[in-house]
Formats: C-alpha cells, sequence, structure tokens
C-alpha cells in the first residue's frame, strides 16, 4: 500500500510542482476528466482526437529548476503513442499521392497536425494528387504548395509560384522556359490576355498564386480533357467554338478595365467545392450577346 501511496504522490507532483492549481488549467471547461487548459492550436475538448488522453503520454519533458515536475511548455511528444510502423504506413500507402515530405518525428507530426487532427490529405475532391498525377506528393511535396502547415486550406497561403516561375538560374523551374512561355506562342497556339506573373512583393506573389488557382484549380469537367489542370485551346475549338483566332480569341479583352475574353465568358466562380477556381462548365454568353441559350461543350 506504502509503495502505490508514494507512486500517486510522485504522479500529483508531475502535475502540481508549486502546490497549487495552476489558473489556467482551473478555469476551463469542466467536461474532461481530469480538466485541462483549451491549449489551442492542439485541440483536446470534446470531439477532438485527443479528447481525454493521457496529458502525461504528450508531455513528457522534465522542468529543470524541478525535476520531478512535468514542463508542460515544453514541445510534445507523438511518437510515443504513434508507434511505427503502422505511422509510417499510414502516411505512405492510406493517403492518394503521399508521403511527401513525411517524417517519423514529433517535430515533423506537429508541423502538419498542428490542431492534433488527421489533416485534409485527401485531395480527390480539391487538388488532383494521386500517385499518377503531375502534382503527387512524390514530387510536389505538401509544405511545397501549403506554405503554413497551420492553415492549409487558406489560398493565400498556397505557393504555386514556388515551382511554377521564372528562374533561368538553378534550382530551375518546372516549366521549360519558364512559367510565362506556357502561356504564351509558340507552347501554345496564342498569347493569353490577362495572364500576370509578379513576384515582386510578398501581395504581388499572393495575387499570382490566385491567378494560377483562379484556371488551374483541377475544375475542368469536360471528359474529353483528361488533365483537369490544363487547358488544351485547341481541343476548346474542336469541342465548343474557335478560341484562337476568332472574334472569341483568348487573346483579346473586352470593356473597361479590360477583361479578359476568357473571364467574359466564363464568369461564374465555383459555389461548393474549388470556390478559389472558376467554373469552366458555365458559359454566359448573354454578358456580350442578346441570347438567351449557350453552347455545349462535349
Amino acid at each position: 500500500m506504502g509503495g502505490r501511496t508514494f507512486a500517486t504522490t510522485a504522479l500529483c507532483l508531475k502535475c502540481h510542482a508549486d502546490s497549487t492549481v495552476p489558473v489556467s488549467i482551473s478555469t476551463t471547461p469542466p467536461n474532461h476528466v481530469p480538466p485541462v487548459a483549451p491549449h489551442a492550436p492542439f485541440l483536446v475538448t470534446g470531439g477532438a482526437p485527443h479528447y481525454q488522453k493521457s496529458c502525461l503520454a504528450c508531455h513528457v519533458a522534465s522542468r529543470t529548476d524541478k525535476t520531478w515536475a512535468t514542463d508542460f511548455k515544453q514541445p510534445e511528444r507523438c511518437i510515443g503513442c504513434h508507434t511505427d510502423p503502422t505511422t509510417s504506413a499510414n502516411h505512405l500507402g492510406s493517403y492518394p499521392g503521399y508521403p511527401g515530405i513525411y517524417s517519423y518525428t514529433d517535430a515533423a507530426c506537429i508541423s502538419c497536425h498542428p490542431a492534433g487532427n488527421i489533416g485534409p490529405f485527401d485531395h480527390t475532391q480539391n487538388f488532383p494528387t494521386t500517385a499518377t498525377d503531375v502534382h503527387r506528393s512524390g514530387v510536389a511535396a505538401c509544405t511545397s504548395c501549403h506554405s503554413n502547415p497551420n492553415t492549409p486550406a487558406d489560398v493565400t497561403t498556397i505557393d504555386c509560384i514556388g515551382c511554377h516561375n521564372n528562374n533561368t538560374a538553378p534550382p530551375l523551374p518546372v516549366d521549360p522556359g519558364g512559367v510565362n512561355s506556357r502561356h504564351t506562342t509558340p507552347a501554345i497556339p496564342i498569347n493569353i490576355a490577362g495572364y500576370t506573373f509578379d513576384s515582386s512583393t510578398p501581395a504581388a506573389s499572393v495575387a499570382t498564386n490566385g491567378l494560377c488557382l483562379k484556371c488551374h484549380a483541377g475544375t475542368i469537367a469536360t471528359p474529353s480533357w483528361t488533365d483537369p489542370l490544363k487547358f488544351p485551346l485547341t481541343q476548346h475549338t474542336s469541342l465548343c467554338f474557335d478560341v484562337t483566332s476568332s472574334r472569341h480569341s483568348v487573346s483579346k479583352t473586352i470593356g473597361t478595365p479590360p477583361i479578359p475574353y476568357c473571364f467574359k465568358c466564363h464568369d461564374t466562380m465555383n459555389t461548393t467545392t474549388k470556390t478559389w477556381g472558376v467554373d469552366w462548365t458555365r458559359v454566359n454568353c448573354a454578358a456580350c450577346h442578346s441570347i438567351k441559350t449557350a453552347p455545349t461543350c462535349k
């Protein structure tokens, strides 16, 4: 009995080394037993994956001034519970296109899972990253695009031009000749009006990334176009109508301020998934013409 009593006392002192109940803990909601602070961003409240899990399983570091006490200010330990090989197998096989930059370390866990949740790794409804896609994580690691792991869904923190740029010295861009060359002749049949690449300031970079995602969000739904990230303009000509040499040429703009013809006809953004991208399945002819019906693409 005495041994068990001592063990219980030692456990008390791990959390209460100063003989007090910390204010940050005593004022928290009572639905957690034992009560704990909300300590965002890592969530331990009701419904969270780590709800009512052992505090001391995550917080394993000891204080330097009172070595019998836990130092709750030190980084958490994840791999004590999330053990290998199961954890690595979850990352290397379960998610389409993963592993990204996966590393079996506590720091890597927290960097991708700051809230302790599983993370938005299924891109099938947002941006194609399966093992057969060009942006599979073996080629483009998760943090290559998601510059801030704390806000993976924030489009303003998604970085396209980190890879798609106009660098002429190593590291070279992924687009031969630079990304500008992919939007002009001879790479495509015609120059695309309204396209701009600008990384001169942080704000310009964000705007450029947003423009990339506006057009290349994986929102092309026409079955004949096998790559939902690319616009084969010659196929647009054969499936709908000519946009390379006719009066509807994508090299033209209309109005003041000038709007590229692409966005004059396709003036609707997605309203459910991929809300940052244009809904290319919708076309508005009435924006310029007195017409009640629009052509149907095949």
